[in-house]
């Protein structure tokens, strides 16, 4: 069965599970400028209704899954996400509103060059800080459940500006999210009983530590070193410079370095690529560039 055909059978079969409502089939833009097929099942009572993503679904069948039970797992997702009232959407004509939920995350600016038509943004170095307006922040780990990328139409209608959105974020990102910073080895180390195992880990971390940084939630995480001083305050962690290598658009790889090494900074492009490549989601790839923060200027440069 090809996707095509997938997606109108999905259609009908859940035609005929809910006679009374609107199924319907739509192109959404994802990071990177992937796009996805959504299913969307319209209660006319309702004025909201859950995307079921079906690219997830027709791999299942690619896999082996049976379309019956596809179907089910849909009905059920369906049920599980839909909202039986109506959702009251006039908060979101008034900016005062909406401003202390408004959030900044990073994203790659080559690969969303199609989506930054349509969005305020700001460029950072090779990528591009974004908004969105977040409606409750412990749902935000469920792939942007109950968040709203702001548009240029948004911003328009409110009549503020890009830097506006920016202090609003500033404000807001830190404070609802949070930060975090850890040893990559001893979050390794603690999911490890096997005593050899943790010899390894040892031997690895003296020869060459790395830290983990991110939020809280660890969704969207990369956009931590935005918060103010952050940089700083890692260089006095980590007593001194340090790559950044981008591990996905959740979380940042930190390496302590006594100085800039073009041939280091090529080893950690190497690395960056290979994972981004055979190891992440195209969605949550955030850049093939390592960075590097140079202590003693307070500066942040693309190093390879």
């Amino acid at each position: 069965m090809t996707f095509q055909e997938f997606k109108l059978n999905i259609v009908e079969a859940i035609k005929e599970i809910y006679p009374q409502a609107d199924v319907e089939l739509t192109s959404i833009l994802k990071n990177n400028s992937n796009k996805l097929t959504g299913l969307i099942v319209k209660d006319k009572s309702i004025n909201i209704t859950p995307t079921i993503y079906l690219d997830y679904y027709y791999n299942k069948l690619v896999e082996g899954e049976t379309f019956e039970n596809i179907v089910d797992s849909i009905n059920r997702s369906y049920i599980n996400n839909k909202i039986d009232k109506d959702f009251n959407i006039s908060f979101f004509l008034n900016y005062s509103s909406v401003k202390n939920g408004i959030l900044f995350k990073l994203i790659n600016r080559d690969r969303n060059a199609q989506l930054l038509e349509s969005v305020p943004y700001i460029e950072y170095l090779d990528l591009a800080i974004v908004f969105y307006y977040v409606v409750n922040i412990s749902e935000i780990c469920e792939d942007a459940k109950g968040s709203i990328l702001i548009t240029n139409e948004h911003m328009s209608h409110w009549n503020v500006s890009v830097n506006d959105l920016m202090l609003a974020a500033k404000n807001n990102t830190k404070s609802l999210c949070g930060y975090s910073f850890n040893n990559m080895f001893e979050i390794l180390f603690n999911k490890y009983t096997d005593f050899a195992n943790k010899e390894d880990l040892i031997t690895a971390q003296n020869s060459m530590p790395l830290f983990i940084v991110s939020n809280d939630m660890l969704v969207n995480g990369a956009s931590t070193i935005l918060y103010e001083d952050t940089l700083s305050d890692i260089a006095l962690k980590v007593r001194g410079s340090y790559y950044i290598l981008p591990s996905s658009i959740h979380e940042l790889i930190i390496v302590p370095a006594d100085e800039y090494q073009n041939d280091q900074a090529l080893f950690y492009k190497n690395m960056v690529c290979n994972v981004n490549r055979e190891n992440l989601d195209e969605v949550d790839i955030l850049s093939d560039s390592v960075y590097f923060y140079n202590n003693a200027l307070n500066e942040l440069t693309i190093c390879a």
